[in-house]
């Protein structure tokens, strides 16, 4: 039986043997969370042991040696980056486009309950006391600011669709 599928993997510069298997098995697309471009975030975000930015570009041209598409997740705003450190995903998807297949970007919220979401102060508003414990995220105070966090999404919406990796079909993906 061919069956085709895809899923989400952790980056940790597979083997050409590893993604040849996959492959052949039908795998045509995998998806990474590539999160930031930026070590420091990344360790901020206790990524760095598996999401350190040489394994994802090492498993981004091993997938496309092999034929499968790829995609990658990453966040802007995290709590803590710098403008340096945003600059570094953004080279991170100028310098491997070639290899990506589109890339879901947001901006960061925080989750309540997330590791995160305990640890950064967040902003109570007293409009929403009542529906707060329902929320999906909530207001945070630190930098960046939101409106920083926004610009940065805004900023790097623009470049990915400079690039061709996002809003629009590249290789049987869609990306809004």
């Amino acid at each position: 039986i061919e069956v085709e599928w895809s899923g989400w993997m952790r980056p940790a510069a597979r083997t050409p043997e590893h993604l040849s298997l996959l492959s052949a098995s039908g795998c045509s697309n995998l998806t990474f969370g590539l999160e930031s471009g930026s070590p420091h975030v990344l360790a901020r975000m206790k990524r760095l042991a598996h999401g350190a930015t040489e394994n994802i570009a090492a498993d981004l041209q091993s997938c496309a040696e092999h034929g499968i598409r790829t995609c990658l997740t990453a966040i802007a705003g995290f709590p803590g980056e710098t403008e340096e450190d945003w600059n570094l995903t953004l080279e991170f998807f100028r310098e491997h486009a070639d290899v990506i297949d589109g890339v879901g970007l947001q901006s960061f919220k925080a989750l309540p309950l997330s590791p995160i979401g305990r640890e950064i102060g967040t902003r109570h508003i007293p409009e929403l006391e009542r529906v707060e414990p329902l929320l999906y995220a909530r207001n945070y105070d630190g930098a960046p600011s939101q409106r920083e966090t926004i610009a940065r999404e805004i900023e790097g919406r623009r470049v990915l669709l400079e690039l061709g990796l996002a809003g629009k079909r590249r290789r049987g993906l869609l990306f809004r």
